[in-house]
């Protein structure tokens, strides 16, 4: 239950319109309906259609989770290093159609900040941070 309630909030958290009638990217909280388990996955996923892209966002919890202990346990790390570490293992969770593992998906937006899924994001940084808040942590 904890990983569904994370997964279901980091998703709530980070997910971005970008191309919203306003003319500017909007914040998509009602992205997180579109969260549910996988059984082929064995996790959580999102995906806003059938058949493209997805996150693994058990998977994208569980990295930004072990990103966290290795920085809190390591004094010379800083936050930048906690923000690459939890990066790659969340653009190491994207799958494709036939629910392959992409080695490294792309990222756009502001330095590499975003991973898009079509005309929708997710916002790395938001995503750390709804993780680490969700279980009362600091960063």
């Amino acid at each position: 239950m904890l990983i569904e309630r994370l997964s279901r909030a980091a998703i709530r958290d980070s997910a971005w319109w970008d191309t919203h009638p306003r003319g500017r990217p909007v914040r998509s909280a009602g992205d997180s309906r579109h969260v549910r388990w996988s059984d082929a996955l064995q996790g959580y996923i999102f995906s806003l259609s059938n058949g493209g892209n997805k996150l693994h966002v058990s998977s994208a919890v569980e990295g930004v989770l072990r990103a966290y202990k290795k920085y809190s346990e390591d004094d010379e790390h800083e936050k930048a290093t906690f923000y690459e570490m939890a990066k790659r293992s969340i653009v190491g969770s994207v799958v494709n159609h036939s629910n392959d593992f992409y080695a490294r998906y792309p990222t756009r937006h502001g330095n590499g900040r975003r991973i898009e899924f079509g005309n929708h994001s997710i916002d790395i940084y938001d995503f750390c941070h709804s993780v680490i808040g969700g279980l009362n942590l600091d960063l």
